[in-house]
């Protein structure tokens, strides 16, 4: 009895917890995700303009978006020798926190903390980001809305996409009975 007990709630559990992830890949952007998405992805908000400043060089944020430099699912990439780190919320927020190539350690990531680093270039623990890291004047609704869609962004499919399928639309012509 105990034994089926326990069987039926690990079972419970685990169905929940597959729940939770499915309904986390499958639910449709917010609005705050999707004014986010645009930010990170375009480096376009629909506040003050976004601004992009490297050394003493300052260009729009489109110039230089966040995924150009970190790849659209989050995930770094290598570009002219420069290695840039992994977005997703779930390497940010890991509780040991990171070690970097370059020996540059801190601790795991917080909302305000992932502020402060496009904000000011410092990391959790105060070093200083590489010099190829842009810093951002962006406003703080702004900042919110790209906050909420980097936690969110290891889940983003494009329509039609999931990790369990792909549909596939073809656009046909309606002419000759054709629909």
């Amino acid at each position: 009895m105990r034994l089926q007990l326990l069987l039926l709630i690990t079972t419970i559990c685990a169905a929940t917890l597959a729940y939770g992830q499915v309904s986390q890949e499958t639910r449709p952007l917010t609005p705050a995700e999707r004014r986010g998405r645009a930010i990170y992805l375009r480096g376009e908000t629909q506040g003050k303009p976004l601004t992009a400043v490297v050394g003493d060089l300052e260009v729009p944020g489109s110039t230089i978006n966040c995924a150009g430099c970190h790849g659209r699912r989050g995930e770094g990439k290598a570009e002219g020798g420069v290695v840039a780190g992994n977005l997703t919320w779930s390497n940010l927020t890991k509780s040991y926190g990171h070690t970097h190539p370059n020996g540059r350690k801190h601790g795991p990531f917080t909302e305000s903390s992932l502020t402060t680093a496009v904000v000011r270039g410092v990391d959790p623990s105060g070093n200083e980001l590489a010099v190829a890291m842009p810093r951002y004047r962006i406003s703080i609704e702004d900042m919110n809305d790209l906050v909420a869609y980097i936690k969110r962004l290891e889940f983003d499919r494009d329509p039609g996409l999931t990790s369990e399928s792909i549909d596939v639309g073809v656009p046909l012509p309606t002419t000759a009975g054709l629909a």
